[in-house]
C-alpha cells in the first residue's frame, strides 16, 4: 500500500513538472553550442560572412522533439552582437525550449550615405534574408542531419529585438514582393530575393507557427498578405526609435523612413484572422524595454505564457495531424506543397481563408487523396469537409 501510494505521489509530481515545461523554469542548467554556422553571405562591401549562431537548451532534456525560439539582436543594422538576447535564449531554455542567437549581416555603404534610406532598406533586407536562412538551417538539420537539436519543427518561433524584430517581422509577413513599393522591389531583386539568395540551406521551408516582436515594425502594413503565425507584441508607447503606430525610424538620432509599428501590425493580423494575436504596450516607455528588469520578466514570462497553449494542446491531438471519424489528412502544418486525406467515403471539400474567400474546392474519393497546395501562399485557412471545419496551416 506504502509502495503504491509513493508510485502515485511520484507520478503527480512527475506529472506537475511536465505540465508545467514551457511555461516555468523547470530546468536548472542550460548547455550552449557556441558558433555554429548556418549559412554565408555576401556583405554590403562585398565581402563574405559566415553567419554564425549561438544554441541553448536544457541541461539533462530527453525530450527530442521541442519548440525552438530563433531570436536576433537589435543595433539599427549596423551594431550589436548575438550575445545581447543570451538571457532571453537561457530563460527560454531552462523552461525546456531550444533557443537560438544569431548573428546577421551589419553595415551600410559610406560611399552610399546620402541615400540613407536606400542604404537601411538593403541592411534590412539582408537580415531578413539572413533570418530566413537561419530557420531553413533547422529545418534541413531536423530532416536531413539526424537532428542533432531535437527540435520540432511545426513549433518554431520567429524572434527580436528592436532591428532584429523588424527581421523576423519581414521574414515571416513580408513574402509576397509584389506587395512592396517599387523601390523595395528593386532592391529585394538585386540582393537576391527575400528567400536570402545563397544565404544558406536553399530548397528548405522558412515559415514559423510564432512571430515575437519586441519593438519592431514593419516598412509598411499593407505588405502583409499572410496571418499563419501567432504573434505577441511587446512596445513602449513613447518609443522614439522605432514607432509604436506610425512614424520615422531613428537611426543615430536622425529621422529616417516611415514605418509601421507594433500596434499597427497586431492589428492587421488580427483584422486577417491570425491564430493568436496580443498587443502589450508599456505606457511613457521608450525604446529600450528588454534592460528593466521588471519589463524583462514581464516580457518573458507573458510570452511563455502565449505560446504554452500551442505547444502543449489542450486537446491531446498532435498540431501536426488532425483526425475526425470519418476523415484523416496531413500534415498541419503543410510545409512542402502536400496534403494527405484519407477518407472513409466519398466527398467534396472547400479551402477558405480567413476572410471566407474560397482558394481551392474539389472532390476527394474513398482511400487516400493526394490534394496540391504549393500554389497556395502561406497563411492559416479553413479546410471544410461535408459542414465540418478543420484549422490548416500552409507554411
Amino acid at each position: 500500500m506504502k509502495k503504491a501510494l509513493f508510485f502515485f505521489c511520484l507520478v503527480t509530481i512527475v506529472g506537475n513538472i511536465q505540465g508545467q515545461r514551457y511555461l516555468d523554469e523547470v530546468f536548472s542548467g542550460v548547455n550552449k553550442m557556441s558558433n555554429i554556422q548556418y549559412g554565408q553571405a555576401e556583405r554590403f562591401n562585398g565581402t563574405s560572412l559566415n553567419l554564425e549562431m549561438d544554441i541553448f537548451e536544457p541541461s539533462g532534456d530527453t525530450i527530442s522533439n521541442r519548440p525552438l525560439i530563433i531570436m536576433a539582436h537589435g543595433g539599427s543594422f549596423v551594431a550589436g552582437d548575438r550575445s545581447d538576447l543570451k538571457s532571453i535564449c537561457k530563460n527560454f531554455a531552462r523552461r525546456g525550449y531550444v533557443a537560438a542567437t544569431i548573428s546577421y549581416r551589419l553595415g551600410v555603404d559610406p560611399l552610399n550615405i546620402l541615400n540613407l534610406n536606400e542604404e537601411l532598406l538593403k541592411a534590412a533586407s539582408r537580415a531578413t534574408q539572413d533570418f530566413n536562412a537561419a530557420i531553413r538551417f533547422f529545418y534541413q538539420s531536423a530532416r536531413d542531419r539526424g537532428n542533432p537539436y531535437n527540435i520540432d519543427t511545426s513549433k518554431i518561433i520567429a524572434g527580436g529585438y528592436s532591428a532584429g524584430a523588424i527581421s523576423a517581422i519581414h521574414s515571416q509577413l513580408f513574402i509576397d514582393t509584389s506587395s512592396a513599393n517599387k523601390s523595395l522591389r528593386d532592391i529585394v531583386r538585386d540582393l537576391g530575393g527575400i528567400k536570402g539568395g545563397n544565404s544558406g540551406s536553399l530548397g528548405y521551408p522558412d515559415r514559423t507557427m510564432g512571430l515575437w516582436n519586441i519593438a519592431g515594425a514593419i516598412y509598411d502594413s499593407n505588405m502583409i498578405n499572410t496571418a499563419h503565425v501567432a504573434c505577441i507584441s511587446f512596445h513602449g508607447d513613447s518609443d522614439d526609435v522605432v514607432p509604436y503606430a506610425v512614424g520615422p525610424v531613428s537611426f543615430i538620432s536622425l529621422n529616417v523612413m516611415e514605418m509601421h509599428g507594433s500596434s499597427i501590425i497586431h492589428s492587421k493580423l488580427k483584422k486577417l484572422g491570425a491564430p493568436a494575436v496580443s498587443m502589450n504596450t508599456f505606457i511613457g516607455a521608450e525604446h529600450d524595454i528588454i534592460s528593466n528588469v521588471n519589463r524583462f520578466d514581464t516580457i518573458v514570462n507573458r510570452t511563455a505564457r502565449f505560446f504554452h497553449p500551442f505547444l502543449v494542446p489542450k486537446s491531446g491531438i498532435s498540431l501536426s495531424e488532425t483526425k475526425s471519424t470519418e476523415i484523416f489528412f496531413y500534415p498541419n502544418p503543410v510545409f512542402d506543397g502536400v496534403l494527405y486525406i484519407q477518407s472513409n467515403a466519398a466527398s467534396t471539400y472547400t479551402l477558405l481563408d480567413m476572410v471566407g474567400r474560397i482558394c481551392k474546392e474539389g472532390h476527394i474519393k474513398m482511400g487516400k487523396n493526394t490534394l496540391l497546395l504549393s500554389s497556395i501562399l502561406p497563411g492559416l485557412y479553413h479546410l471544410q469537409f461535408g459542414g465540418k471545419s478543420f484549422r490548416l496551416v500552409i507554411n
